[in-house]
């Protein structure tokens, strides 16, 4: 897979691409120390964490913007990152976890992946496989970028990254007029309501810097220099994110799989968006050997 394309035919109000389906209360757990707790879901019905068996092969699935481990594309991708078990999880500030919303804490969310990677290991688990959509894609390519080495204990050797960002200023632009971003950086912080409505969200000046800071071109670059396997994908009809963001990326990183998703938007509900999901079974049948489910 390495080098080529795939060419195939808060507590927070929940947002829109949260699932409907109800979540099975013995799925849920926790992880968690002095410090914070990160509330953590297994996907799929048949395991509780207790019933895992030492050495049984996860993935970890991280959430976007204002969203949660709930979220209806976690539920969607599960079945097509078969053998691996799906566990979703809250970062700090979302669904059942610890901690404050922020907008551009990033390495906050990183460190979280971190401690759910190195708590799951201490249960005898093998977390080969990171899963992201959207911010979420964000935060599992700056996790990869942050890990590249084989000897590093925190190190995942696979990521797939849906729809990600490369330019971080359109995160600022999507949430935050310009009369906003002044204002926060004039007092520290500003109130908004995100595009979609819902509760009023708090965006302080120190997001907007630290988001002005990130270098993705050096995380890229860094993940490009690993043995880390990516795969890239992104919908070309996406109204949130421009697919142009992913195929700079994916230059970056010519090691990466990149599969553009015809007639997909954000969210992944076209009927289309099946594509995107075969891609992703592909990229884990190529590491685990199984056999994809049919799209």
């Amino acid at each position: 897979y390495m080098g080529t394309l795939l060419l195939l035919p808060r507590p927070l109000v929940l947002v829109m691409d949260v699932a409907a389906s109800s979540v099975s209360a013995s799925a849920v757990f926790a992880l968690e120390d002095e410090t914070r707790r990160i509330a953590a879901l297994v996907l799929g019905g048949a395991h509780t964490i207790e019933s895992l068996a030492p050495r049984t092969r996860v993935a970890v699935l991280v959430h976007g913007l204002l969203s949660t481990k709930e979220a209806w594309l976690n539920e969607k991708i599960a079945p097509f990152l078969a053998p691996f078990v799906c566990i979703a999880i809250d970062l700090q500030g979302n669904g059942g976890s610890s901690g404050e919303w922020r907008l551009g804490d990033y390495g906050r969310d990183i460190d979280d992946i971190a401690f759910v990677v190195e708590k799951l290991r201490a249960r005898g688990l093998d977390v080969g496989l990171l899963f992201g959509h959207s911010r979420g894609g964000n935060n599992v390519f700056m996790y990869a970028a942050a890990h590249t080495e084989l000897s590093d204990p925190l190190h995942v050797p696979n990521v797939i990254a849906f729809s990600p960002r490369f330019d971080m200023s359109g995160l600022v632009r999507r949430y935050l007029s310009d009369a906003q971003v002044a204002e926060a950086l004039a007092n520290g912080s500003v109130a908004f309501v995100p595009p979609w409505g819902g509760e009023p969200q708090t965006a302080y000046a120190s997001d907007i810097a630290s988001i002005r800071a990130m270098d993705n071109t050096a995380n890229a670059s860094r993940i490009a220099g690993s043995s880390t396997r990516f795969l890239l994908v992104h919908g070309d009809a996406d109204e949130i994110i421009p697919l142009a963001d992913s195929q700079t990326l994916a230059r970056l990183m010519p090691t990466a799989v990149f599969f553009t998703a015809p007639r997909t938007g954000h969210m992944y509900k076209e009927k289309h968006a099946r594509k995107a999901f075969a891609a992703a079974a592909e990229f884990v049948q190529g590491i685990a050997g199984a056999s994809p489910p049919a799209p």
